[in-house]
């Protein structure tokens, strides 16, 4: 892992000089701001000033070279430590109905106990640690940590960062409730295509649903969703044209460079620059900081 964070390093160097323009920037916290400013800004016909990075499961290039584990406090310290604009993180229930940080179905991948979420209760998972790629992490003081609840999360987020919650295995409701309580309505969006339900429980929390076509952003036009996540196999191989047509309905688009990331740490920027040219608005990466520096030589940042 050390080897590709050398590799993330040297991604560093690349790109292109800046445009000479100045472009609006956006200043505000409030992610339903956000997305009118870009909806006004950031047309085809205006010049953008900015490529919003994610951090997917709150991964960094540093986080993946020191073995910090997926949706953990630790990752997204580091993803506000390198100024990374969000985080997304993955929302399961445990047996006595808390919300907790875990992507798999399973513990078993990002702890050192095993079998499913659903399984235990809060206080059973807390005898765990938490790890990657089987190694227990700890800090400079040698401490190890625990699966987060959801409410340790938002609050390590509130005013630092903003959140994309992946809902796993959740109730919306109680979820809902816990962004409310927590005052991050304008800092969330949630990964869904419930969109009704969302909308009948705070119509002011931004849906963040997952679209194959263009076409699909008129599903959503009665809903508080402007932001659309695609695949970067939907992109490439079907419609290189996606992000343009999805702005041309009055969307936002959402690219998930997961899985080709190893190309881009070798020098190979060519699906980047397919995003960027396609007008996309958010990158979602494992590797935020090179990604970010790119975009920055780019002009983008």
């Amino acid at each position: 892992m050390k080897r590709i964070y050398l590799l993330a390093l040297v991604a560093l160097s690349l790109g292109a000089c800046a445009p000479k323009f100045a472009a609006p920037v956006y200043e505000g916290r409030s992610l339903n701001g956000l997305f009118s400013f870009l909806m006004e800004h950031q047309s085809p016909d205006t010049p953008r000033s900015r490529v919003y990075v994610v951090a997917h499961r709150a991964n960094t290039a540093e986080g993946q070279a020191a073995k910090v584990p997926d949706n953990s406090l630790p990752g997204i310290e580091l993803s506000v430590k390198h100024g990374v604009d969000m985080v997304e993180l993955d929302v399961r229930t445990t047996k006595d109905g808390v919300l907790v940080l875990c992507h798999d179905r399973t513990i078993d991948a990002s702890t050192t106990g095993h079998g499913p979420v659903a399984d235990y209760t809060l206080d059973e998972l807390r005898q765990f640690d938490m790890q990657k790629d089987g190694q227990v992490w700890t800090d400079e003081d040698g401490r190890t940590v625990k699966m987060p609840t959801l409410a340790e999360a938002l609050e390590a987020c509130r005013g630092r960062i903003w959140v994309n919650l992946d809902i796993k295995k959740a109730d919306l409701t109680l979820l809902v409730k816990m962004v409310e309580d927590c005052g991050m309505e304008d800092e969330v969006m949630l990964f869904t295509g419930q969109a009704a339900v969302v909308d009948s429980l705070n119509p002011r929390i931004a849906i963040h649903p997952y679209i194959h076509k263009p076409e699909s952003v008129g599903k959503y036009a009665a809903f508080n969703a402007h932001l659309f996540q695609y695949g970067w196999d939907a992109y490439v191989g079907a419609n290189v044209n996606l992000a343009r047509e999805v702005r041309a309905r009055g969307g936002l688009t959402y690219s998930n460079y997961l899985f080709i990331e190893e190309p881009f740490l070798r020098g190979d920027t060519r699906i980047l620059d397919m995003f960027i040219e396609s007008e996309t608005d958010f990158v979602q990466t494992n590797y935020p900081e090179p990604v970010m520096a790119y975009l920055r030589r780019k002009g983008l940042r």
